[in-house]
Formats: C-alpha cells, structure tokens, sequence
C-alpha cells in the first residue's frame, strides 16, 4: 500500500488502536452528562419552535467552550479534569437536545434526533478526543519549557491543532444540519 495514498485511513487506524481507552473512560463520562440533563431536565426550558438557524448556532456555542477547555488542560496537570468537564458538558447538552425535541414533538423525536442531532454530537466527541490525542504530548509542558521560543512554539502548535479541529467540527455542524434542514424540513418543525 502507498503510504501518502491512505495516509488519512492509517491517521484513523492509529488513532482508534492507541487511544481505546481514552474512548471508553469519556465516552462514560460523556453518558454521565446525558443521563443528568434527562434527570434534572425542566419544563420550562422547553422551546415550542425549534428553527434550524437557532439549533445551528446553539450547537456550535456549545462546542466553543469543550475546545477552550481542551486546550487549557495543557497548560498544567492539576487543569486535566477540564478535559472530563469538556465530555461531561458536551452530554449534558445532547441530553437537553433530547428532552426539548420529545417534548416537543414526540413523533418525530426519534428521527430528528437520531438522524440529525446524534450524529453531530458523535462527531464532535470523536473530533474532540483526536483534538486530546493530538494534544497529549503538550500536556503539563509549562514546567519543561527552557527557552521562551520553545514555549512560544509549542504554544502555536496547541493554538493551530485547537483551530484546525474546531474548524472541521463546525463544518461539519453547518453542512450536517443545513442537508437535513432540507430533508426533514427542520425550521417548520
């Protein structure tokens, strides 16, 4: 096999060997944060109308923080669990998105999130855990850094990897959601 020609797929293959357990461990974490936006849910943040420009630019408001918790974690060790409570909000939003469209619409809860919604949100938990993958060697590094260009250029390498990743993560939000706006006529519903 040419190297160059499937460089994305063995990027994807790697990724998913060395980092099973990482999956696992915020992969619960994320369940946490669903299971406890479907508890503590209330009645009165149900929204009546759910339009396509709204869900859109909430999900991309929601993300905004996971990322700037990312990548402050690796300023320090003792800033770590901001990576859980990236996972832990991520799943506490998609919950939220749960209860508001079956209270809503309980007939079309189920497509509508799991056609449109969950998919979003898989994608952003796996672009998140390659975004903390990629940021594992720079975890704890302030104390390493000996010159201020080493700090300086691991500091743009944390701040380019961050935009890189959320750039493809909204991407994927807008094209996802606009497609299925169409499709299931979400600004009406």
């Amino acid at each position: 096999m040419n190297y160059c020609r499937h460089k994305l797929y063995f990027a994807l293959c790697d990724f998913f060997r060395t980092s099973k357990t990482q999956l696992f461990v915020t992969l619960g974490v994320w369940l946490a944060g669903l299971i406890l936006a479907v508890v503590f849910f209330g009645d009165n943040d149900v929204i009546t109308v759910i339009n396509a420009g709204r869900a859109l630019w909430k999900m991309i408001v929601v993300v905004i923080p996971c990322y700037i918790m990312i990548a402050v974690a690796t300023f320090s060790k003792y800033l770590m669990p901001l990576v859980y409570a990236a996972f832990l909000y991520l799943g506490y939003s998609a919950g939220r998105w749960a209860c508001i469209l079956f209270s809503t619409s309980v007939f079309c809860f189920f497509t509508i999130f799991v056609v449109v919604y969950l998919p979003i949100y898989v994608a952003d938990f796996l672009l998140m855990n390659f975004l903390v993958s990629e940021l594992s060697p720079y975890y704890s590094y302030a104390p390493k850094c000996r010159t201020a260009s080493n700090c300086f250029r691991s500091n743009v390498a944390i701040l380019k990897t961050t935009v890189i990743v959320f750039a493809v993560n909204v991407a994927i939000i807008v094209i996802w959601v606009l497609i299925f706006c169409k499709l299931f006529g979400l600004a009406s519903m």
